[in-house]
């Protein structure tokens, strides 16, 4: 896979970035993970209280790597 970090951070960081706030806002759990490469991935989350086991659970694996 070509190297997609430029992209991910020209593009798509700006969008998780307003996700995020309206997320947090209301108290939507989310979890997000992009491959930039063929060993790297990036990867966002907003887990509030609330978020069910599950989706901790997914954050969990995904802070393992």
């Amino acid at each position: 896979m070509k190297n997609k970090e430029a992209i991910y951070a020209e593009h798509i960081l700006p969008l998780i970035t307003q996700i995020y706030n309206i997320a947090k806002e209301h108290s939507i759990p989310f979890v997000f993970a992009f491959q930039t490469s063929d060993d790297r991935y990036e990867h966002s989350a907003y887990i509030p209280p609330t978020a069910n086991k599950e989706m901790l659970q997914l954050w969990q694996l995904l802070e393992q790597e």
